[in-house]
């Protein structure tokens, strides 16, 4: 076997490389977490076969003569010395150094997967590199069999630099080539831009080899480091656990963070994890997982769950959701979380979901929910395109074409939408006569309107627009104007196979209040307006408004026909939540500013709906003056 030296390129271009690789840095945060999610979607991209795809992490003794320690002692000490260091990195490596000196075994972290495809050192079509040379020497340049791989920026083989002083990486790989196995081996440092011992200038990456900077192969590679069945290893030498864990709370740990990430695909039999002794897969999930993660144990059952509902949307593809309504809970539990192709949770914040979800009506009842997202084979997907770095928030700007971005925004926004509606139906407020739950509709005015029949029936799409108060200095007394629009317009809600498009989704829309020169801004903003056939000609409008904080007045509901002309629609009761509101000759004589920060009222009417568009109008009590204003 021939001897294993480091080697670092000549820096004849006088290259200056701080400790501050940007590739490490973007990791250092939750270096664990981070850590862990990379190393297990690496290997769930390179799955091969209907079997679990299998991930191991260990914790062994490794002799630092296994890794040329004594070299690399000496050139930390060139790094610790270099003009392009900072104090920090001066630090860092002198913790390094110290590993090497006082030690002749360093604890090290080895992460090793099964019933995957290994990182293939062969040629690809087009003169792209092989998976294990942009898996070793690859940067911001990743190499996926699967165009829907969950890695798309090559930054995830970053972390594992993260979490040791030495900032050094060794890979090792098996594949079988028809019924011959294939092994390669190599070391990785990344310090800075240094002078060696003989005063040659050389760059801060380093690879241990045999020459070349070339890999070991086959029967050169020490036995040690050798697999025996396709697969890939990582080894960390120097993994640093921490000072207030000890191994028993890692492993806990370890196997708490692969779970929050990953349950999806454990759930689905994707995948296994072993971490120590413990194990975790599609069978003893529920047992494994640690009663304190309440959150990612709601997302398990749900996980287990038939869809709700499946819808295509193209340019990602398959779209499930999985939704459980917790009837009782208290407070409301609000939890989303969104998971792609392999299984992996890209988030559960909605903030960081890029989609048009909008805001939870605090009317509905708590749930859970998991969106799934499944590319087309093959092809590439807005969700993947729109993922951070991290995979851990989604995100338009991270597409450079101005036209796919575009095209992404609008895919995720109708995700989003049909999404919130899907819930609505599960947890939103229920009609109290017909016992069916009526969701608060998307932002922006959208509406559905039942055509006649049973309740469930297939839903129009239908107009709506909303007048809101405004006050008007113009008065002198208790009666302010009440004029504006709030309206929206019934459109594509998203594109099938066949390209057809079906629902309808929300326009901002909304004319300017016609109050005169000097306008007030509007005491109430009506959301969305929902009518509902109950049973016979009896309808529950529910219309939700955030609260204007004072007192609204004389509130009819108003139905505008084809021709323009209002009809106004006698209300015969109104509710809001338990409260029955006062109702008198058709309108609503007085609606309390109830300090809520969302209004929600009932309106019961027997008069004909259909094919209207629909209006709240009433008036508001007047404040003093202040200046301008629009809708």
């Amino acid at each position: 076997m021939p001897k294993m030296t480091w080697q670092f390129p000549p820096n004849d271009a006088g290259e200056i490389e701080g400790p501050n690789d940007p590739g490490i840095s973007h990791f250092t945060d939750q270096r664990d977490t981070n850590l862990i999610r990379e190393s297990i979607q690496n290997s769930l991209d390179a799955k091969a076969g209907g079997e679990p795809v299998r991930v191991e992490f260990s914790l062994q003794d490794l002799a630092i003569s296994d890794f040329e320690g004594n070299q690399l002692r000496d050139i930390l000490d060139w790094a610790i010395n270099s003009p392009h260091n900072d104090d920090k990195g001066k630090e860092q490596f002198t913790n390094g150094k110290w590993l090497l000196n006082d030690n002749r075994q360093l604890r090290t972290l080895c992460i090793r997967d099964s019933n995957t495809t290994g990182a293939q050192d062969v040629p690809r079509p087009g003169g792209a590199p092989s998976k294990w040379a942009a898996l070793t020497k690859g940067s911001g340049s990743p190499v996926k069999e699967q165009k829907d791989a969950a890695g798309s920026f090559g930054l995830g083989k970053h972390s594992a630099f993260a979490v040791t002083d030495l900032r050094t990486v060794l890979y090792s790989t098996a594949w079988r080539d028809n019924d011959r196995m294939n092994l390669r081996f190599i070391g990785k440092t990344i310090l800075v831009s240094h002078t060696d011992g003989s005063g040659a200038p050389k760059r801060r990456t380093g690879y241990l080899s045999a020459g070349s900077y070339a890999p070991l192969t086959d029967n050169d590679v020490p036995r040690i480091f050798g697999l025996r069945q396709p697969g890939t290893a990582i080894y960390i030498p120097g993994y640093k656990i921490g000072p207030d864990r000890g191994q028993p709370g890692w492993q806990r740990d370890c196997i708490a963070i692969a779970i929050d990430n990953y349950f999806h695909a454990i759930v689905k039999g994707h995948l296994t994890v072993k971490v120590g002794d413990d194990e975790v897969n599609a069978d003893n999930i529920g047992r494994q997982y640690h009663g304190q993660l309440s959150r990612t144990a709601n997302f398990i059952r749900v996980s287990k769950m038939k869809p709700a509902a499946t819808e295509y949307f193209a340019g990602v593809g398959n779209v499930s959701l999985r939704i459980q309504v917790h009837e009782d809970s208290n407070p409301k539990v609000r939890e989303i979380a969104l998971v792609r192709d392999s299984g992996m949770m890209i988030t559960s914040d909605r903030r960081d979901m890029a989609l048009g979800l909008g805001r939870i009506d605090p009317h509905w009842r708590g749930f859970t929910a998991v969106i799934e997202c499944i590319s087309e084979p093959g092809e590439s997907s807005y969700i993947r395109d729109s993922e951070s770095p991290k995979h851990d928030r989604l995100s338009v700007g991270y597409i450079e074409d101005s036209d796919r971005r575009r095209d992404a925004n609008n895919a995720l926004t109708e995700i989003g939408q049909w999404v919130r509606e899907r819930i609505g139906l599960a947890a939103g407020p229920q009609s109290p006569e017909s016992g069916e739950y009526i969701p608060e509709l998307v932002p922006y005015g959208l509406s559905t309107y039942d055509d006649g029949g049973e309740p469930g029936d297939t839903e129009k799409p239908a107009t709506v627009s909303v007048t809101v108060p405004w006050q008007s200095p113009n008065t002198g007394g208790g009666a302010g104007l009440l004029a504006g629009e709030h309206g929206g317009r019934g459109g594509e809600r998203r594109r099938t196979r066949n390209g057809g498009g079906s629902g309808g989704s929300g326009g901002r829309g909304g004319g300017r209040g016609q109050t005169g020169a000097n306008r007030r801004p509007p005491v109430a903003r009506v959301n969305s307006i929902r009518v509902q056939l109950v049973r016979n000609e009896t309808h529950w409008v529910i219309a939700a408004f955030d609260n204007p904080g004072q007192e609204l007045f004389e509130v009819r509901l108003v139905a505008v026909g084809e021709d323009g002309a209002e009809h106004s629609l006698r209300i015969q009761e109104a509710k809001s939540g338990d409260t029955v509101v006062d109702v008198a000759e058709g309108a609503i004589r007085k609606l309390p500013g109830n300090g809520q920060d969302r209004y929600q009222l009932e309106i019961k009417t027997n008069e004909p709906v259909q094919g209207k568009t629909f209006r709240l109008v009433g008036r508001g009590q007047t404040s003093p003056q202040t200046p301008g204003g629009s809708g």
